[in-house]
């Protein structure tokens, strides 16, 4: 009876360091679009969650460079799809790899302006958050003796 099961050869260390190397090699393939998917993607989904606020700035982000406004819909796809199973394998050497994307200094001025962008759309919510929190508090706790907010 044939066994339709397809079973994995354990690799050798040469098939390893093979497979290392390509995907070494696939992240410091492309320059500034990757490089600017790739921190998109890792500033957003720091916690494995993309929400409205963090897509609607990276679609705006999308609009603010003439390089990035060129990308087809079906090509920021492929980027997306590409840049995310590079962080997957390995996010520390997936940024560490920018490098070799943003070869000019004006190219990393400007995927770190885009990097703090997004940061900073976090920092307002995570404030807003927080004052409301306050708010909210001192408007249920006011008359309890016992309330101090605690920053």
């Amino acid at each position: 009876k044939h066994s339709d099961s397809h079973i994995e050869p354990e690799k050798t260390p040469m098939l390893k360091e093979l497979e290392e190397t390509l995907w070494l090699s696939a992240m410091k393939k492309g320059g500034f679009k990757e490089a600017v998917i790739r921190i998109i993607l890792s500033v957003t989904s720091a916690n494995h969650i993309i929400n409205m606020a963090e897509y609607d700035a990276a679609k705006e982000i999308m609009k603010s460079d003439d390089r990035l406004k060129a990308v087809t819909p079906d090509e920021l796809k492929n980027l997306i799809r590409e840049q995310s199973a590079l962080l997957e394998k390995d996010r520390e050497q997936a940024l560490e790899t920018l490098i070799n994307l943003l070869w000019l200094k004006k190219d990393r001025k400007a995927a770190m302006k885009i990097a703090r962008s997004l940061t900073d759309i976090e920092a307002i919510k995570k404030f807003k958050k927080t004052a409301l929190l306050k708010k909210i508090e001192s408007i249920l706790l006011k008359d309890d003796p016992e309330f101090v907010y605690s920053s």
